[in-house]
């Protein structure tokens, strides 16, 4: 029928379009890098060429041919196959619906494909392969998830054993002498007005470094001693100019992960006792977490 042939005619272009839609406003919101849009084109050029495969395959059913439907079913079973197979490797979480999709049309193709075998024997033959088949994938599933399971959990609990565990000692003076101290300074060599100086107290849990000081609109490298062993202390000391409320701090474990801080200080001045000392001197009365996006977002005008 000629209106059979209009419908494979229509879905055959509007295949590439959708699929070039769905790419364009992904991209518009997710703004990719140019690696990601390599990686994009050549998979949603073979989404475009499996669905026109697809469409083959009701072309097929237009001609009434059976070698055809066995031949572009064929296809798409070994394709669909293939993507299973390369999901269980890779371990993408974001497939998990393509898996679907593809599980539930190749049970539907072999389904379809085997009752159009026109031999009864060979059905026969052909159905506890593709049973086989089935299992095993099935069994696949559940051995995949169950390692990918154990990975993540391992994974998690390695962070956590690494992540920095610490608190602070407030000081009320710079320290005058360094001999059999742990100190660390960042690498400002501007005058900067403010004085910023603390302890921070290592707990048993794990060794981390201290690797950046953020003040004055920039992330300073930190010299000397910025290794934290367990159960340690070390002295921080850096200056700043006015800006009190973008002062961060940049700590890596040992797994090389990073964890950034903010500093809130107070002014010595400000405190009874200490109403003599210089207005300029500061220490630190909260160390807080803090996201690094958080950072750039604050940060971004400065």
């Amino acid at each position: 029928m000629w209106y059979e042939w209009l419908i494979f005619g229509v879905i055959f272009l509007l295949i590439p379009i959708g699929i070039i839609n769905i790419k364009i406003m992904g991209e518009k919101k997710i703004k990719p890098t140019e690696e990601q849009k390599k990686n994009a084109n050549l998979t949603f050029g073979l989404l475009i060429l499996f669905y026109w495969l697809c469409d083959l395959f009701y072309m097929a059913f237009i001609l009434d041919s059976l070698a055809l439907k066995f031949i572009f079913g064929g296809l798409i079973m070994t394709i669909i196959f293939m993507n299973l197979s390369k999901a269980f490797i890779g371990g993408n979480p974001q497939l998990k619906w393509g898996l679907v999709q593809d599980f539930i049309v190749g049970v539907g193709m072999s389904v379809y494909l085997i009752y159009i075998i026109p031999n009864a024997d060979l059905q026969n033959v052909v159905i506890p392969i593709v049973s086989a088949v089935y299992g095993g994938l099935i069994t696949l599933v559940g051995v995949a998830w169950t390692i990918k399971h154990t990975q993540a959990e391992q994974k998690k609990e390695e962070i956590s054993k690494a992540k920095p565990i610490f608190t602070f000692n407030m000081l009320y003076q710079p320290i005058k002498k360094v001999e059999n101290k742990k100190v660390c300074f960042d690498d400002a060599t501007e005058d900067l007005g403010c004085k910023v100086f603390f302890e921070l107290e290592n707990s048993d849990h794990s060794s981390f470094t201290i690797e950046k000081i953020f003040h004055d609109g920039k992330w300073w490298n930190v010299e000397c001693n910025k290794t934290m062993l367990p159960n340690k202390t070390i002295y921080v000391e850096f200056c700043f100019n006015d800006d009190v409320n973008n002062l961060f701090i940049e700590l890596k474990d040992t797994l090389n992960n990073s964890y950034y801080y903010e500093v809130k200080v107070l002014c010595l001045h400000l405190v009874k006792e200490y109403s003599k000392i210089s207005p300029w001197l500061h220490t630190v009365r909260e160390i807080k977490e803090i996201s690094v996006d958080v950072i750039t977002e604050r940060t971004k005008k400065l």
